[in-house]
Formats: C-alpha cells, sequence, structure tokens
C-alpha cells in the first residue's frame, strides 16, 4: 500500500498510477557584480490514487503552455516548409509527392499495425 501524493489517502498497489509531477521548488538571489535571481522546479515520479490521477489528467492548458505551443507549431510548420521546398527544387515536384504519400502510407500501416497488435484477443478456455 502505498500513499497518494495529492490526497494522502492510502491505496492499492493495483489501483496505483504514476506520474511525473513537480514536488518542490527552489529559489536563489545573487548579490554580485551582476545581481541575478533563479528558480528551479523539482520532478519526481509520484503515486496517485484514480481520482487524482483523473483530476490531473482533466486539467486545462494554461495560457503560457498555449503560447509556447503556438510557437513550436509555427517554427516547425516553418522549418518543414523549407525542407520541402528545397526538396522540390533538388529532387523534383512530383517524386516529393511520392515520397510524402508513400511515407504517410507506411507510417499509418505501421500505427494500425501497432493498434492491432494492443488489443486483447479473446482466449479459448476448455
Amino acid at each position: 500500500m502505498e500513499r497518494c501524493h495529492v490526497c494522502r489517502k492510502l491505496v492499492a498497489e493495483e489501483e496505483i498510477c504514476r506520474r511525473v509531477m513537480p514536488v518542490s521548488q527552489t529559489r536563489g538571489v545573487t548579490f554580485s557584480a551582476s545581481p541575478g535571481f533563479s528558480t528551479y522546479v523539482h520532478e519526481a515520479v509520484v503515486s496517485l490514487c484514480p481520482a487524482c490521477f483523473a483530476a490531473e489528467e482533466a486539467k486545462p492548458l494554461t495560457w503560457s503552455q498555449r503560447a509556447l505551443m503556438v510557437i513550436l507549431l509555427w517554427l516547425g510548420w516553418g522549418v518543414c516548409t523549407l525542407l520541402a521546398s528545397a526538396l522540390v527544387r533538388a529532387v523534383g515536384g512530383l517524386w516529393m509527392l511520392l515520397g510524402i504519400a508513400g511515407g504517410s502510407a507506411i507510417w499509418t500501416m505501421r500505427r494500425r499495425r501497432a493498434q492491432h497488435a494492443q488489443r486483447e484477443l479473446p482466449t479459448v478456455v476448455g
């Protein structure tokens, strides 16, 4: 039996859910020729009861997380566009489209194969 990190309730081994969460925070101020301020959040794997795990999963994204996601998506789109344009110039548009279509088909096939392998197959007893 372990305790839930959030509600401190005892939880059986079968029901424990593990998640990486912030556990402590360190702050520091430096007084010198170049003064500064630092902060660090320490994270660790903690045990949660199913109710607290569901509550953590249901938390909405913060504004800073959304802004970071938009910036990263914008940068990623820009890098992909630059690479695709360089590939078009080097190889030719038709070959690039065939390569993207083939790669997408292979990726989809592998993903569906992995999903099929994860499904529980019925067992015959008797």
